[in-house]
């Protein structure tokens, strides 16, 4: 809040809760990464990185550890597999990485 302006304070929690992204939930980011792990399963792997890139963002904004150490399970599936060489596999790698 504004010290001595509490109604323009009111008005930028009302801007920033009007423009807030109501999927950044913990059960958003779960189905990410269930999504993740179907895709990987399924046999494609780029898709897979592309859902746990994303969960992994929004597991960062919640600083949601159970969600952040699932990402990191899916990239260690993906580096002992025939795609650990490849593009999405170091773009994943790089994501949980960086802090």
């Amino acid at each position: 809040m504004l010290v001595g302006e509490p109604e323009k304070g009111l008005k930028y929690l009302e801007k920033a809760t009007n423009t807030l992204d109501h999927k950044l939930t913990r059960t958003h980011c779960r189905l990410l990464m269930q999504q993740a792990e179907a895709y990987l399963a399924a046999g494609m792997p780029d898709i897979s990185v592309d859902k746990a890139m994303e969960g992994l963002r929004v597991a960062k904004v919640l600083e949601s550890t159970s969600n952040i150490n699932w990402a990191k399970e899916i990239y260690l599936k993906i580096r002992t597999s025939p795609y650990k060489e490849e593009l999405f596999a170091q773009r994943l790698r790089d994501a949980i990485k960086d802090k």
